[in-house]
């Protein structure tokens, strides 16, 4: 998928191995506005799910939600906005990582990403760590996907080796 991001959209791609392992870059790279590629099984819904691989599929991963058990206005930052219609919503302001090198991403809190899979018209905020379980499971290719190899990819080191644990972060060309 890095290869194809390359060459379509003119970007520059990073394979992460163990990508999830580190919460803080990933939040980091999509406070930036860049996206990231992640392999993942999907649901009939499109969530993720843990099928050992069988229902293989990729996502746009394009932001993300704090959920903070704290109050709100202390703990955010002083660069963010509150939302206009709804009271205990924050926008923290683009590119702005002062807030960040504070630690303000905290093992308590709870983290969505913002997904967008191929199938589906809807943008879904999908828990962190569901995302991840579901990541790192790839391990075998659906029996029945193999017979249809006009219509996917499979590659020859099998899912394992090449999709499980790992992420792409797209950036745009400098």
């Amino acid at each position: 998928m890095g290869k194809l991001s390359e060459s379509m959209c003119g970007c520059v791609c990073e394979v992460k191995e163990d990508g999830f392992r580190d919460k803080s870059s990933i939040v980091q790279h999509l406070w930036r506005c860049s996206p990231i590629l992640v392999p993942y099984d999907a649901d009939s819904n499109h969530e993720p799910c843990c099928k050992l691989g069988h229902k293989a599929h990729w996502a746009v991963i394009t932001g993300f939600l704090i959920g903070k058990d704290v109050s709100v206005s202390e703990a955010m930052p002083k660069d963010s906005k509150q939302d206009d219609i709804i009271q205990n919503l924050y926008h923290l302001a683009p590119l702005q990582f002062s807030a960040w090198k504070d630690g303000f991403l905290s093992p308590d809190d709870c983290l969505y990403v913002l997904a967008k899979q191929g199938k589906s018209e809807h943008l879904q905020a999908w828990l962190y760590d569901d995302l991840q379980d579901s990541n790192k499971q790839l391990l075998f290719v659906d029996p029945e996907r193999t017979k249809d190899s006009d219509n996917y990819v499979i590659p020859d080191e099998g899912i394992e080796a090449v999709l499980a644990n790992k992420v792409v972060f797209l950036s745009k060309r400098t």
